[in-house]
């Protein structure tokens, strides 16, 4: 789930939920836990995660819900990922940041140099 600054959600990616959870329930419970965590202090929610390390919260199965705050196109998104229990996350949250990034930032138009007069030998 990607929720902006504002505490919007702007899209969820359910395509991998094997737990045959309803895909709503799990919606809603990610969404609730990110409000908590963008609500812990209002004056200061995003820099409660703002941190190089994600904020990580386990359920009685182990499985862990992965709140990871980022900074793109002058905004602060949070990313909420659902992992199984005792699985490495770090990698595919770094990957997902990294193209999120990608889609999320204008690309910056690249600057055209002067062309350098040819010399002639």
């Amino acid at each position: 789930m990607l929720i902006d600054q504002d505490g919007q959600p702007v899209g969820l990616d359910s395509a991998e939920d094997k737990s045959g959870e309803n895909p709503h329930a799990t919606f809603d419970a990610l969404y609730a836990l990110a409000r908590r965590v963008l609500a812990y202090d209002p004056a200061a929610g995003w820099d409660l995660i703002a941190t190089d390390d994600p904020v990580t919260f386990f359920d009685w199965d182990g499985q862990q819900v992965i709140c990871k705050a980022f900074a793109a196109d002058n905004r602060t998104w949070l990313l909420v990922a659902l992992a199984p229990a005792e699985k490495p996350y770090k990698q595919a949250l770094a990957k997902t940041i990294k193209a999120l990034h990608a889609i999320l930032t204008p690309p910056v138009p690249k600057q055209s140099r002067p062309k350098k007069p040819r010399v002639k030998k």
